[in-house]
């Protein structure tokens, strides 16, 4: 071989190796030669392919990353979270949310009987048989109803629907979230009633869809005494319990006293997420379908980690849109993160959370978001959800300023109330900014807020919820969503200031 010749077998006399390899080239002829240099050739063409191939993968798969769209879901609980996940499903994939209905109906049923049992501790609480007098007076939407103390048709309901949900807790429920080795019934791996809450798992609507196609499946084999516990869990299943109870709840939910009770304790009861009392006669029909409305009601909490990610057909490229609803477990995600939808229940300034007003503490996490160091590139865009539960308790004369510090100039209606909230969020939003600015970060003007309302139960406004913040999450410059950052410091320190704060 020519000293100059290009070829991978170059060697030096320093070469361990170059001994051994002098001996072959004394032996390779011109045949062979030619030979070897055209598989080099070749392998060097087909290793610049490769190279090639990779880059324009990798270029593709970047400029696919560029058109998804990432955004962290954030909240207290029961401002929505779980409704706008499923709305996003349904305007992207409704035709997998239709096929998961079955499913949905074991998560309906168990939502009844959580209903049910926080009903009969209700009742257990306010009930004047707790009391040594024999009459007791409660002052509801009548002048005074007069209470019996044993009266023996709710006493009896009372007994018997007890009984029957011991029965259910005892095969779907378990001692805690945290017990993951309990499990008697199959379906006790993904959805389970702890504490009044019904748990699901990532993953269990097709883990449930499955287990209802393996019951009806025929086997055979080893696996026969599996399916057979397969069958019985699915006799007794929720389904089956609230068909049996059903006229028992019934009857329960619409008795005089139980609804006079109710008037006097708890007038907003049947807006809760996930009550069905008043649905029941539908819901305990043997051919029972949720519907969309029915899925988007129903309330569950999720064990773990869960990410939602949808492919939005008519956006660019097919690109995704990815919900994460957790800021703790997804650190990896935020640098690709565009934006963050937070959540917020107006209608909570007059419930706790321990000794803590819900409201205030909403506020206050959302400070903590927005000062957030890993969150400071993403825009935020706030939804005040539940505004007509707001407006019926302000109707029914319940004062915001008893609860939380309001102000006596300031009206108790719907639109100052609103206002006010939001105020309150963007006083923390530009307090925010004032830090990274002084902290050397300039890029802290280019922020965005958006503040809006959106009533999740209805699709068309909850999709144009989805359809804002997907715009928020692209930074498309639409100005009447930019804070105005231009004001000195000293301003915005001063504005800060005058802003009060919500805690008494």
């Amino acid at each position: 071989m020519a000293q100059g010749e290009d070829s991978i077998h170059k060697y030096d006399r320093e070469d361990p190796f170059g001994k051994v390899l002098r001996r072959e080239r004394g032996c390779e002829t011109g045949e062979t030669r030619i030979k070897r240099l055209r598989e080099e050739r070749n392998a060097v063409q087909i290793s610049k392919a490769i190279d090639v191939a990779l880059n324009q993968q990798e270029r593709d798969t970047g400029d696919k990353i560029k058109h998804d769209v990432r955004m962290l879901l954030l909240g207290a609980s029961g401002s929505g979270k779980s409704t706008f996940c499923k709305q996003v499903r349904m305007l992207y994939e409704s035709l997998a949310v239709t096929s998961e209905r079955n499913a949905w109906k074991h998560v309906v049923h168990g939502n009844i009987f959580s209903n049910v049992s926080s009903l009969l501790e209700f009742l257990d609480r306010h009930n004047p048989s707790s009391s040594n007098t024999t009459m007791n007076t409660f002052k509801g939407e009548n002048p005074e109803v007069r209470l019996e103390e044993h009266d023996d048709d709710l006493a009896r309901l009372k007994g018997e629907l007890h009984a029957m949900l011991q029965t259910f807790l005892a095969t779907f429920s378990r001692k805690g979230p945290e017990d993951p080795d309990q499990r008697p019934n199959p379906l006790m791996d993904w959805i389970f009633l702890h504490g009044g809450e019904l748990y699901v798992r990532p993953g269990w609507q097709d883990a449930l869809l499955g287990l209802s196609n393996r019951a009806t499946n025929d086997i055979t084999g080893s696996d026969q005494d599996h399916q057979q516990d397969l069958l019985q869990s699915h006799r007794q299943e929720p389904n089956t319990f609230v068909i049996t109870s059903a006229q028992k709840i019934m009857a329960l939910w619409e008795h005089q006293i139980v609804q006079e009770i109710v008037r006097a304790h708890a007038p907003f009861l049947q807006y809760a997420p996930g009550f069905f009392l008043d649905d029941m006669e539908r819901i305990s029909s043997d051919r029972y379908s949720p519907s969309h409305e029915d899925i988007l009601r129903c309330r569950s909490r999720t064990i773990g980690i869960e990410e939602t990610t949808v492919t939005r057909h008519t956006a660019p490229r097919n690109s995704k849109l990815v919900l994460y609803d957790r800021l703790k477990v997804w650190p990896r995600y935020f640098e690709d993160l565009h934006a963050i939808v937070y959540l917020f229940d107006l209608s909570c300034f007059d419930e706790l959370e321990g000794k803590k007003n819900r409201m205030v503490t909403a506020i206050d996490d959302f400070s903590a978001v927005c000062r957030n160091h890993e969150l400071r590139k993403a825009n935020i865009i706030v939804l005040f959800t539940k505004v007509d539960l707001l407006q019926r308790k302000l109707e029914s004369g319940i004062k915001i300023r008893d609860h939380i510090t309001y102000g006596t100039a300031r009206a108790n209606d719907v639109k100052v109330a609103k206002s006010y909230f939001e105020e309150q969020i963007r006083a923390k939003f530009e307090a925010a900014i004032i830090e990274c600015l002084r902290a050397g970060s300039q890029r802290a003007r280019e922020r965005q807020l958006r503040v809006c309302t959106a009533n999740l139960l209805d699709t068309a406004d909850a999709r144009r919820a989805i359809r804002d913040a997907e715009s928020s999450a692209a930074g498309k410059p639409l100005a009447r969503w930019r804070t105005v950052l231009e004001r000195e410091d000293v301003a915005w320190k001063e504005q800060a200031e005058k802003m009060e704060p919500l805690s008494r």
